[in-house]
Order: C-alpha cells, then sequence, then structure tokens
C-alpha cells in the first residue's frame, strides 16, 4: 500500500487529512506510540475494501489496535477475524467512540459518493476522534498507473478477475537499457506503457503523439519522478517529416505503435481520416524501423479485430495482416521482427465504460448500456501494460499475441455492481437504461479464433502465427494506400477495408440486435 501521511484531530480541516491509502507502519503514534500504546482505531465499512485494511492492520500494524468495524448493513456482532466484530452502523457511533476511547475511525468505502463520505467524515469528527478516508473510486480510477492494492481489488471485484501471470524479471532484462519509441505516448495505452517502461531502466524513451497535452501529460510525469532521458516527439504518424530523424539518430532497439484512432463511433463516421491514421500510419511508422533496421516492432491491436463488424476493427485487422505480409512491402522486413498484440479493454482509459458509469452514478443517474446482453472483455490498464512488453519480449516475428482477458463480462452486469458498491439499489435509488446497439457495435468480442492458436510459455499469453496468412493481393492493396486511391471517397476508404478483410461485416452488428436492444431496464434489477 502507499504511504498515507495524514492523522488529524477534531479540529483539523478533513481536506488537510484524506489519504490516498492507508499504511499501518506510517499513522502518528499515542503519546509516543510503539507496541505498548498503540492506538485505538475502529473501521468504518467492513466490505472488501475495509476486510483488506483490517487484515493488513493485523498482520502489520503493531502500532495500531482494531477494536471493531462499523458497518450499516451487517448485524452487530458479525465476527469479520477472530476477535473483532462489527459494533453497529452509523447510529452507534458516539456510544462506541466513548465506550472505546477511540482515536480514530478509517472510513474503508472506496465507492462511497464524495458527498456522502464528506457527511459521514464530519460527523465522525464532531466526535473529537482522527478520520482517515481511502479513496473513492473516482479517486482509484485516476489513481490506476500506480497500482495501488486496494484499486485493484475493487477493480477485481468488479470485473470477476484478479492480475496474474507476470513475469516481472524477464520485462525488466527486456527493457533495461534499451532505446525504445511509443507511438501515441500519450493515450492511455500508450501512456502506461511508458510509465511501465520508466520503471524497468531503458537507456532513453522516445514519446511520440501528435496531441500537445497528451504529450506534456507524460513528459511532465517522467519528469516529476526525476527521469532526463527521454525525447518528446510532436507529430504525427502519418507526417514521417516531423519524426524520421529520430531513427536517424537515436538507434532504437524496439518501436511500440499505440497511435491509433480506437473510438468505434467517430471511427464509423470519419473512414477516411481512421484508415489514414490506423493503416497508413502503421505503414509509416513499420517502414521506417525497418529501413533502420529497428530490431522489434510491435503493434498494438484489439480484439475488435476478430471478425470486425466497425470500422476501427477493420483497420486494425487490416494492420495486422500487413504486418504477416512483409514479402509484398517494397521496403522489404530485414531483420526487424514484427509482431502485434491483441486485447480488450481497459478500465480507465479515455472513453471508456468505467469512469463513463461512475460520472452517470455520481451525476445520480441513469446509466447507460447499449444493450442489455452486450459482453466485453476487461483489464487493468498496468495489467495490460506489462503483459505486452512481456508479450514483446517472446516475439520472433509474424505472430499476434493475444491477451487471455478471462472472461468476458455483461456490461449491463458490471453496471449493476459498480451501483451496489454505491450501495446503491437499480430501479430504487438510480436507474439503468438501454439505448441501443450503436453503428458498428458488437454484442459480443471475440480475441482467440480457436483453431489457430497456440499457447506461449505463459497462461495469459496466446500466440497466433504467421502460417497461413499469406496474402497474393498484398502487394495491390498497399500500392492503392500509396497511390491514395482509397482516401479519395469514404466509399472508397470503406471498398478498400472491405477487400483487405474479407471478414470484415459492416452491417453484421445492425443484423444481430434485437429490439430488446431498446428497452428499458427491469426495475427489479439488483
Amino acid at each position: 500500500m502507499q504511504e498515507g501521511g495524514l492523522s488529524g484531530g477534531a479540529g483539523a480541516p478533513h481536506s488537510q487529512r484524506r489519504s490516498s491509502v492507508i499504511h499501518p507502519s506510517t499513522s502518528p503514534r499515542r503519546d509516543g506510540g510503539g507496541d505498548a500504546n498503540p492506538r485505538r482505531i475502529a473501521i468504518y465499512g467492513a466490505g472488501e475494501a475495509g476486510r483488506l485494511l483490517l487484515d493488513e492492520i493485523l498482520n502489520n500494524g503493531r502500532d495500531r489496535r482494531v477494536l471493531g468495524l462499523f458497518d450499516d448493513k451487517l448485524p452487530a456482532g458479525t465476527e469479520i477475524r477472530p476477535g473483532v466484530a462489527v459494533l453497529g452502523g452509523k447510529d452507534s457511533l458516539a456510544r462506541w467512540v466513548r465506550a472505546l476511547d477511540l482515536d480514530e475511525i478509517y472510513i474503508a468505502i472506496p465507492s462511497l459518493a464524495p458527498s456522502k463520505q464528506a457527511a459521514l467524515s464530519r460527523e465522525i469528527e464532531q466526535l473529537g476522534v482522527g478520520v482517515q478516508v481511502l479513496p473513492t473510486a473516482g479517486e482509484l480510477l485516476e489513481g490506476l498507473p500506480l497500482k495501488t492494492q486496494l484499486g485493484e481489488d475493487l477493480l477485481a471485484a468488479l470485473i470477476g478477475r484478479e492480475v496474474r501471470d507476470i513475469d516481472l524479471p524477464r520485462i525488466s532484462r527486456f527493457v533495461a537499457g534499451k532505446r525504445i519509441l511509443v507511438t501515441g505516448a500519450g493515450g492511455s495505452i500508450g501512456a502506461e506503457l511508458v510509465r511501465q517502461i520508466a520503471r524497468f531502466g531503458p537507456a532513453h524513451l522516445v514519446l511520440l503523439d501528435r496531441y500537445d497535452t497528451h504529450l506534456h501529460g507524460i513528459q511532465t510525469w517522467l519528469a516529476d519522478r526525476g527521469d532526463t532521458n527521454f525525447t518528446p516527439v510532436l507529430a504525427d504518424v502519418c507526417e514521417t517529416d516531423g519524426y524520421r530523424h529520430v531513427f536517424a539518430e537515436q538507434s532504437l532497439d524496439l518501436v511500440i505503435h499505440a497511435a491509433a484512432v480506437k473510438h468505434v463511433p467517430l471511427a464509423e463516421s470519419n473512414i477516411r481520416e481512421t484508415l489514414r491514421t490506423n493503416v497508413i500510419g502503421t505503414l509509416r511508422v513499420l517502414e521506417l524501423a525497418c529501413r533502420h533496421a529497428v530490431p522489434r516492432f510491435l503493434l498494438i491491436s484489439t480484439d475488435k479485430a476478430v471478425r470486425p463488424t466497425n470500422v476501427m476493427g477493420a483497420t486494425k485487422r487490416a494492420c495486422e495482416l500487413l504486418c504477416q505480409n512483409l514479402e509484398a512491402f517494397p521496403f522489404r522486413g530485414g531483420d526487424t521482427v514484427i509482431s502485434a498484440v491483441r486485447f480488450g479493454n481497459v478500465l480507465g482509459s479515455n472513453g471508456s465504460v468505467l469512469p463513463r458509469f461512475i460520472h452517470q452514478i455520481e451525476s445520480g443517474g441513469p446509466v447507460t448500456v447499449t444493450h442489455p446482453d452486450i459482453e466485453r472483455f476487461f483489464m487493468h490498464c498496468s495489467e495490460a501494460a506489462q503483459l505486452v512488453l512481456q508479450a514483446a519480449s517472446l516475439a520472433r516475428g509474424g505472430e499476434i499475441f493475444i491477451l487471455d482477458m478471462g472472461r468476458p463480462v455483461r456490461v449491463a452486469d458490471f453496471a449493476r455492481r459498480l451501483c451496489r458498491s454505491y450501495n446503491l439499489k437499480v430501479g430504487r435509488d438510480v436507474e439503468i437504461v438501454m439505448t441501443g446497439l450503436r453503428p458498428g457495435e458488437k454484442i459480443k468480442e471475440e480475441l482467440i479464433i480457436a483453431d489457430a492458436e497456440e499457447r506461449s510459455c505463459y497462461e495469459s499469453i496466446y500466440i497466433i502465427s504467421a502460417n497461413g496468412k499469406r496474402r497474393a493481393d498484398v502487394d495491390r492493396l498497399l500500392a492503392e494506400l500509396r497511390r491514395h486511391r482509397a482516401l479519395a471517397t469514404e466509399r472508397g476508404a470503406l471498398d478498400w477495408l472491405q477487400r483487405a478483410v474479407p471478414e470484415y461485416r459492416p452491417d453484421a452488428a445492425q443484423r444481430t440486435a434485437p429490439a430488446a436492444a431498446r428497452a428499458p431496464a427491469g426495475a427489479g434489477a439488483a
């Protein structure tokens, strides 16, 4: 857990006492502290976060003694751990503060809305005891890259999976001392890749992004932690004049290509720009990597590339196929090892469902879901970035690595679970409304093509090899792109995508969307 340096008495403002994550060994001690005189505390919240905090204090917090927990849902006397039980609910706070001579109460309900959290804190402060507060769900999102323990446990509970199979020693050996370029370095995935790479001592990082605000954000993060071995480059991946010098000057070891148009609805209404950025941009970066003999090139792909029904997925599938057909390239592949990594939705990324749901819940609802049966794969941002680096270390050329994201999650169930974490009942306190599938949106996403998969030496990483993926018409398709014929009109761009990716079915989602997609959520949903 991260250190929290706040104690606070009854007279100190609540805003000065808040802690990101409480660490038992750093709390102020009563009368000099020490094991003989531990601080007398209680925990408000006997849910997952409260139990985690209790276990941490029982195992490591010798300067603190937990005398009980408060919870408004569990009956008084419910034993949470041997010898530690629920004292009662909020209405029993005053009685137990006096009876137990409590020093502090820790509020351990990360999903509690900020307004309710503030009211509860004030009520406790008025009893003359200190208050410490674990982060809200929104604050946990802001801290996702920090990979805090409580943040991961909260997210694991929401999506029903846990972070696993991370080989940090291998990642460290792979990254340490290398000169690495990340395109789209200011975006959600790109920035998290930069943060993870920075942990393992690269020789130099090149951050490329076309959005100055995004680029400024990640370079500020690096500078604030004392890193100086990085170069920010403000450029569009399609315009090589803006970054060609990087390949000539940096002697790069690895290129991770994360720059892309990724939002499905925007891509559907901007086909040419999506094709330009996602496909032509990939070819431009790949060409420079091959011409300068960069040892490794890694494409960040998506589960939407499997039997795509939308423009974004189709462009990513086109990139995967092009990367596996280098014999058609005028510059050839040389010794560059080229591969791709495919994964699903990343929690907390820009435009993803979790921050939108949190905003809707904290605004009083309704929470909007496009279809009652829609399912998605979800992964923690830091886990995705680490597994991407782990997969890159396995690359031999031509593979598509698939990150095992566990079982898909029904988005409506995810929304209900998040509402419950706020102590809200769907149908009574907040509504979930079905809005209908958007253009190009699938009900179910896929990650693995069952008859073409191999398991790597890690259970979380599968491999689709280049065998059987050769395309005789790639040279012609590339020639059309180079002559910009595919970019003349939106219709032309769509026609090119359908020829490049024969399995692309633009209208598949609309054909499979039943009328139920527009029905309101049942009032009895829990």
